[in-house]
């Protein structure tokens, strides 16, 4: 019973430690406020991120997932590349279906990824009328 007890522990703690691997998060910090669910890449310099525009789906680290005010004209984000989050949708893109495959608009919006188009992220939810 003990062993069992021993070898079920070790296996949720192995499972536990390669779950906590797919989230992995990064605080950049930026000289303007990005809103939350835009896609982002790094900046000029250490340690900053800018919003990805349309031609920079190689470029793109991540998604901002908080964004906090600091001292001076300074943001901190936390920067999500991996799970699942809330994503800003272009009113340019054609209507969203779950399972489509996304790339980056403007600003850090995504749209519906197009031949030859770099996929940086795939729909989990439908957007039937995107805004805009």
């Amino acid at each position: 019973m003990k062993r069992w007890m021993f070898v079920t522990a070790v296996l949720l703690l192995l499972v536990g430690a390669a779950m906590a691997q797919n989230v992995i998060k990064y605080s950049l910090t930026s000289s303007s406020a990005l809103a939350i669910g835009r896609a982002v890449k790094l900046g000029a310099s250490d340690n900053t991120c800018t919003l990805a525009g349309a031609a920079d789906g190689d470029s793109v680290i991540g998604f901002v997932g908080m964004t906090e005010t600091g001292s001076g004209p300074t943001y901190y984000n936390l920067i999500v590349n991996a799970g699942r989050i809330t994503a800003a949708i272009s009113g340019a893109s054609d209507a969203v279906s779950v399972g489509s495959n996304l790339t980056v608009a403007a600003a850090g919006s995504l749209k519906v990824a197009g031949a030859g188009d770099r996929v940086i992220a795939k729909a989990t939810q439908e957007v039937a009328s995107p805004p805009g």
